[in-house]
């Protein structure tokens, strides 16, 4: 064998191993390159997961103090309309007291039915004596007659 014919042998197998070595450098990039960018899209992905889970939560918060703001309010304005409600009845209550003249002060009320139960005994008896008197009165008479 020639050395020329070995020399050909010896560059052929210098490039077949530099080609084989330049496949598997290139081989290896494209996997690296594979492997950032998946990497790249599960952060991306995590991080869209992340937002969206903050994003419900910031909408749950708000719509939990919406929700408490209006039973606030709405317990406000049942207390508001249950005093509005009181101060009326109180208000007619006082109205027919005057009518009827019993007393308002502190323990007026039961002197005041009390005064007037009274008045309505006393105006009985009385009523009663004078009818008794006119009875009496007829009977003498009647037997002056006689």
């Amino acid at each position: 064998q020639s050395r020329a014919e070995q020399s050909r042998a010896e560059q052929s197998r210098a490039e077949q191993s530099r080609a084989e070595q330049s496949r598997a450098e290139q081989s290896r990039a494209e996997q690296s390159r594979a492997e950032q960018s998946r990497a790249e899209q599960s952060r991306a992905e995590q991080s869209r997961a992340e937002q969206s889970r903050a994003e419900q939560s910031r909408a749950e918060q708000s719509r939990a103090e919406q929700s408490r703001a209006e039973q606030s309010r709405a317990e406000q304005s049942r207390a508001k309309q249950s005093r509005a409600e009181q101060s009326r009845a109180e208000q007619r209550k006082e109205k027919w007291e005057q009518e009827m003249g019993v007393t308002t002060s502190k323990g007026g009320r039961e002197r005041g039915s009390a005064e007037q139960s009274r008045a309505e005994q006393s105006r009985a008896e009385q009523s009663r004596a004078e009818q008794s008197r006119a009875e009496q009165s007829r009977a003498e008479q009647s037997r002056a007659e006689q």
